[in-house]
C-alpha cells in the first residue's frame, strides 16, 4: 500500500468518525421525538362490513408518529376485526365535514368578534373541493344558519353577517344540536367530521340543556369537538371553571381544547386545522361483527416499542347481513343459494301424445303469460283512470295573468282521497307573466313520500308560492296530510335564488332532515319535508 493510499484511508476514517459522532445524538433525538405520547380514537364510522377509525398517534410535540399496520390490532364487541389498511388522512384524498358552531352572545366584544369573522373566512378559504361546512349559532337560541355546502362565497357571506347580539348563551344545547348534525349520513358528506367552536364555556340560559345531557351524547358515536376557550378580562374563578368544563367536553368527544387570547385566534385555528388532519385512517374488516343495530365497543391496541397502548369508543352498528357469502373462520364460501340448480330443473317434463316437453319450456310459457296478464291489467287501469278523471294530470301551457297582474294557474292536480268529492283541485301558483315580468326559475317538485300518488309538478317561480293544507291561502294544497298546516311554508325567488320560509307551521319545515328557521336557500336535489310529505326540489 502506498503513502497516497494510506492518506486517503485516514481521511475517510476521520470523516466516518465525525459523521458517526454527529448521527448518534441526532438519532437519539429522532427516537425521542417519535415516542408515542398520545394514542386516541378521534372518530369511528360504521360502513358495513367495515369500520373506518380515525386515530391520533402523536408524540410530545403533537406530531404524527410513524407506525405500521402490524403494530395495531382491533376488536369489535366480542368479535375480532381485521385491519385491512392504514394510511395518513392527508394521503387519502378525503374531505372533512365541518360544523362551525359560533357563539353570538355578547361575551365576545365586537372587536374580538370581528377578528373571529376574519379567521373563519380564512378557514373557509383553506377548504378543499372535497370539504363541506355548515354554520350554526348559539345565543338566546340555537339556529342552523347554513346547511353543509362547499360554496365558499356563500359561507363567507353568512359569516360576514354574524355578530354578538344575544344577552344569553345556550352552549349546551348548541353542542347537542351540532353533535346530532355531525351524525348525518348524507351520501355526499365526507366521513371525517369536526365541530369547531369558540366560547367562554358559560351556559347561562335558565331551564336549558345540562352538562350531563351533553356528556350523555358523547357516549355513543361521538363527533370530535375542537374548542377554543376564551374570556374577556378580568380573570375570575367562575370563568376558569366554565373553561374547564368546555375542555372536558372537547376531550371526551375525541377532540381537543385550546386556550386563546385576543390577537392569537388565527394561530389557534391553524393548530386545530392541523389536529383534524394529522390522523391515521384505519380500515377494519369485521364481517363477523354484531351488525344488528345495537351498540358495540370498538377497541384498538397499539404496540409502540415497550409500550402497549389502548383506545376505544362505543358506536352503533346498523343492521346488515352478507348477501351471497357466509363467513367461516375468517374466509368466505359461496352461499347455498349460488350452488342450487335452476328453478326449471325442479319442474317435471310433460308428455303430450308421446311428445316430451321439458320443464323450462312450459315454465317459461307460464311466466310469460303471467307477465302479459299483469301488463294488461295495468294498462286497463290507466285507461279507466283517464276516462274517469279527464285532465287530472294535464299540464296546460302557461297562461297570462291578465290585466290584474295576479298569479297564473297551471298543472292542476287532483289528490285522490276517498269519495270523488273529497279530492279538491290543487292549483300551483306561478307569477306575473307579460311585459316587464321576470323570467323566473323553472322548478320541478317530485313527491318522493306522499299519501297520494302525484306526478312531478313543474312550474316557473317568479314571485312566491305558498304550500299548505287549505286553499285559500295556499297555492299548492296537500289536503290528505293532516300534519300539514293550512298555511305551512313559502317558496320565493330572491335575486335568482329559491328560498324557503316556514310560516309558523305547527310541525315545522325540514330541509334534508334538519328543521329550518328563517329563510333558507334551497339547492338542486334538496329534500323538503312538511308533515309526512317529502318533496325533492329540482332546478331545471
Amino acid at each position: 500500500m502506498g503513502a497516497a493510499e494510506s492518506r486517503v484511508i485516514r481521511v475517510v476514517s476521520i470523516l466516518a468518525l465525525i459523521l458517526t459522532a454527529a448521527w448518534i445524538p441526532a438519532a437519539g433525538g429522532i427516537a425521542a421525538a417519535s415516542e408515542v405520547a398520545s394514542f386516541r380514537l378521534s372518530q369511528a364510522v360504521a360502513a358495513p362490513p367495515e369500520v373506518i377509525a380515525y386515530l391520533e398517534i402523536l408524540d410530545r410535540q403533537n406530531n404524527l408518529v410513524p407506525v405500521g399496520q402490524d403494530q395495531l390490532s382491533a376488536a369489535l364487541g366480542s368479535s375480532g376485526a381485521t385491519i385491512k389498511g392504514l394510511a395518513r388522512f392527508q394521503d387519502q384524498g378525503e374531505g372533512v365535514a365541518y360544523i362551525l358552531l359560533v357563539d353570538i352572545s355578547k361575551s365576545l366584544k365586537e372587536k374580538e368578534f370581528a377578528q373571529m369573522r376574519k379567521v373563519l373566512a380564512g378557514w373557509i378559504d383553506m377548504m378543499s373541493l372535497d370539504d363541506r361546512a355548515a354554520i350554526m349559532t348559539f345565543g338566546q337560541d340555537v339556529r342552523m344558519v347554513l346547511d353543509f355546502t362547499n360554496d365558499k362565497e356563500v359561507l363567507k357571506d353568512e359569516v360576514s353577517q354574524l355578530g354578538p347580539v344575544d344577552m344569553h348563551t345556550q352552549l349546551h344545547l348548541g353542542l347537542i344540536r351540532a353533535l346530532e348534525m355531525g351524525r348525518r349520513t348524507d351520501p355526499n358528506l365526507p366521513r371525517r367530521r369536526a365541530i369547531v367552536t369558540l366560547s367562554d364555556g358559560q351556559d347561562d340560559f335558565a331551564g336549558g340543556a345540562t352538562k350531563a345531557e351533553v356528556l350523555a351524547h358523547f357516549q355513543v358515536d361521538p363527533i370530535p369537538i375542537y374548542a377554543i376557550g376564551f374570556y374577556s378580562p378580568p380573570r375570575k374563578s367562575a370563568k376558569e371553571e366554565s373553561l374547564k368544563i368546555l375542555g372536558e367536553f372537547a376531550r371526551t368527544s375525541g377532540g381537543s381544547y385550546f386556550r386563546a387570547q385576543t390577537g392569537d385566534f388565527g394561530k389557534v385555528y391553524n393548530q386545530i386545522w392541523r389536529r383534524i388532519h394529522e390522523v391515521y385512517v384505519a380500515t377494519l374488516d369485521s364481517k363477523q361483527g354484531p351488525w344488528n343495530g345495537a351498540v358495540s365497543h370498538l377497541q384498538m391496541d397499539l404496540a409502540a416499542g415497550p409500550k402497549a397502548l389502548r383506545a376505544g369508543l362505543d358506536l352503533r352498528l346498523p343492521s346488515w347481513k352478507p348477501k351471497e357469502e357466509e363467513i367461516i373462520t375468517g374466509e368466505t364460501i359461496p352461499d347455498k343459494e349460488t350452488v342450487k340448480k335452476p328453478w326449471w330443473d325442479f319442474l317435471p317434463a310433460l308428455e303430450i301424445r308421446g311428445l316430451a316437453i321439458p320443464g323450462w319450456a312450459y315454465g317459461s310459457t307460464i311466466l310469460a303469460l303471467l307477465a302479459l296478464t299483469v301488463a294488461l291489467i295495468i294498462l286497463l287501469h290507466q285507461r279507466r283512470q283517464s276516462f274517469e278523471e279527464p285532465g287530472a294530470y294535464a299540464s296546460p301551457p302557461w297562461q297570462d295573468a291578465g290585466p290584474t297582474g295576479g298569479p297564473i294557474m297551471a298543472n292542476k292536480v287532483n289528490f285522490p282521497e276517498g269519495p270523488a268529492t273529497a279530492g279538491p283541485t290543487v292549483p300551483i301558483a306561478g307569477a306575473p307573466v307579460g311585459a316587464g315580468a321576470s323570467k323566473g326559475v323553472k322548478v320541478r317538485l317530485t313527491f318522493i313520500r306522499s299519501q297520494a300518488s302525484v306526478p312531478p309538478l313543474e312550474f316557473t317561480l317568479t314571485h312566491t308560492m305558498v304550500i299548505g293544507r287549505n286553499k285559500p291561502p295556499s297555492d299548492l294544497v296537500i289536503p290528505q296530510d293532516k300534519e300539514v298546516s293550512r298555511k305551512h311554508c313559502q317558496l320565493s325567488l330572491d335575486d335568482g335564488a329559491i328560498k324557503i320560509l316556514d310560516l309558523g307551521s305547527k310541525n315545522g319545515t325540514l330541509v334534508n332532515g334538519v328543521p329550518i328557521t328563517g329563510q333558507y336557500r334551497l339547492k338542486h336535489d334538496d329534500i323538503i319535508r312538511i308533515g309526512k310529505t317529502e318533496l325533492r326540489v329540482s332546478i331545471i
